[in-house]
């Protein structure tokens, strides 16, 4: 009995030390980073979602990956939050790792058939709800300002990112998953209409 609770105990421990608690964790107007709050229940515990950049001029993702996980990355109910640096940017996919006895399982999916393209700005929490993007200049998000209103340390003004299009990915093959993760990619741009405010 006295080694379950032990157990049961660290358990906790380990859980609470998993992610950054969002409580401590401040950003303002005046950081040189932006924030991304990212909602996606295609995020689970055992994924990560691959954020890379994207050269809107050539249709190309390029650049080292971000990673976006309910582990690593401050999380609040719903939202998970990281600081990035202000650009260009797509969610492209996650990749699941799953252990089992004698073997370990990676499944890597791709957001088909196509992904969104978006700005983040600097000082800013940028909203990204993914799959439901809206065009325009300086929208609106109050979903995520209802959130952040509870954590002081986050005083930075609150704001959809920038859809700027969409990059196809309906025609690539599901073997090039692991690679769109680290590689160069040349993709079909839809680049969409910007209205002026939400």
């Amino acid at each position: 009995m006295k080694s379950g609770v032990i157990a049961v105990l660290c358990l906790l421990l380990l859980t609470a030390c998993a992610a950054p608690k969002i409580e401590k964790v401040t950003y303002s107007a005046a950081s040189p980073n932006a924030m991304i709050a990212v909602l996606d229940y295609r995020i689970k515990t055992n994924s990560v979602a691959i954020i890379r950049k994207v050269d809107m001029a050539k249709g190309e993702v390029y650049g080292k990956p971000y990673f976006l996980r309910d582990k690593e990355t401050t999380s609040t109910p719903a939202y998970l939050l990281k600081e990035l640096p202000s650009g260009t940017y797509a969610i492209t996919q996650t990749i699941t790792q799953s252990v089992m006895p004698f073997r370990t399982s990676t499944l890597c999916k791709l957001y088909k058939p196509a992904i969104e393209v978006f700005e983040i700005f600097p000082g800013k929490v940028n909203e990204v709800k993914l799959g439901h993007l809206k065009p325009g200049v300086g929208v609106t998000a109050p979903d995520l300002e209802k959130v952040l209103k509870s954590f002081p340390g986050i005083s930075a003004p609150v704001q959809q990112a920038q859809l700027l299009g969409l990059l196809e990915t309906k025609t690539l093959p599901n073997d090039k998953c692991m690679g769109l993760r680290n590689d160069t990619y040349k993709l079909k741009l839809l680049k969409i209409k910007q209205g002026t405010t939400a």
